[in-house]
């Protein structure tokens, strides 16, 4: 890396922090969410830890990595805020590789520069969820996935299964963008490697290389089958609407959060109020979100295959998580869809940057 590129990333760091630790010791305390993670990592006996995690619906990595800082750092509010604001700073070091690697350090300085402003990274780096680990873990198999797919080499294929493992282990619905993610990856890796053409014939081997995955699967068939064959979930205060996939793309592309846990009725009623134009939510929530589209759309068409092989999972991955949120199985929330934000970011700057100067 030249070390002007390294400078700017080094400054984007900073700024990163800055905005994350302001106001990061929260004199209201932990709320409901936090409290479960807390109380779940805090418990002394090990036994009681695995009969919490194994009624929780999310996956057990978080709670494990959140007991191992407990066992280190001291059991405060702000130490446990400190966790997730550490994961968030390397996050943006993980996506200025993966926008680096899929372009070049421009367009990787950009990813680390938007992550750094990212509200909806800001607001989980301060909270003691895993959701800041699922950015980083996101990211990290973005980056690995660009470098297996641009050299074709067995041993980043590896690292890639594994870190689609972790991230079934970070978050249950990991599994879903895991899954097609895999199956687009192996497609393009027949196409374009004549190796991998005889390795994907040769089912023996390909399972050698699918175990870690497969085993982070068996592990996990308790959560999966408990939110696949689970009564309706969605609580009465967050029935589905497509008003909550606008709210989704103003939480991940404007400093505007309203998707977070309780969204608003209606979008429309938000850019319009009282009939009259909300110029406050239409400056910065809709002009930012419809920029960030245009930038996606018109990277996507910038014809780049392994970009589109990412928006291709990421989108798939959306599809199935809208049907379980129309069927009850879930509630729509940005949060729950985060996985795939890295890709998201990545399209945006590769898109932004695409524009001829004019």
């Amino acid at each position: 890396m030249k070390s002007k590129t390294f400078f700017n990333l080094f400054i984007i760091i900073l700024i990163a922090f800055a905005l994350r630790v302001w106001n990061l010791d929260k004199p209201e305390g932990l709320w409901n969410d936090e409290y479960v993670s807390w109380y779940i990592a805090s418990r002394e006996s090990f036994s009681e830890f695995i009969n919490l995690v194994s009624k929780n619906c999310h996956t057990p990595l978080y709670y494990l990595f959140l007991k191992f800082w407990l066992s280190v750092f001291p059991d405060t509010d702000i130490s446990l805020r400190i966790s997730s604001l550490v994961i968030s700073l390397f996050t943006i070091i993980a996506v200025f590789l993966t926008g680096r690697e899929l372009k070049n350090n421009k367009t990787g300085l950009l990813c680390a520069f938007f992550c750094a402003l990212s509200s909806f990274y800001i607001y989980f780096a301060q909270e003691v969820r895993l959701y800041s680990l699922l950015g980083l873990v996101s990211a990290l198999l973005v980056y690995i996935c660009i470098k297996t797919l641009k050299t074709g080499r067995p041993l980043y294929f590896c690292i890639f299964i594994i870190l689609n493992a972790v991230l079934c282990g970070v978050h249950t619905l990991g599994v879903i963008f895991s899954f097609f993610i895999i199956l687009f990856s192996l497609i393009y890796l027949y196409q374009n490697f004549d190796e991998w053409k005889l390795l994907i014939k040769n089912r023996r081997k390909l399972l050698q290389y699918a175990f870690p995955f497969l085993c982070a699967l068996l592990l996990l068939s308790p959560f999966l089958f408990s939110i696949a064959f689970s009564k309706n979930l969605a609580q009465f205060w967050s029935p589905f609407s497509s008003s909550k996939i606008a709210f989704c793309f103003t939480d991940l592309f404007s400093p505007v959060q309203l998707n977070i846990l309780h969204p608003p009725d209606s979008f429309a009623e938000q850019v319009f109020k009282d009939g009259a134009a909300n110029s406050g939510f239409i400056f910065f929530a809709l002009v930012p979100a419809v920029i960030a589209a245009v930038c996606i759309i018109k990277s996507f068409f910038n014809k780049d295959k392994i970009l589109n092989l990412l928006l291709y999972s990421s989108l798939c991955f959306f599809a199935v998580i809208t049907v379980l949120c129309i069927s009850g199985k879930m509630i729509f929330l940005t949060k729950y869809i985060s996985g795939i934000y890295p890709v998201l970011i990545s399209a945006f700057a590769a898109g932004l940057l695409s524009f001829k100067n004019k």
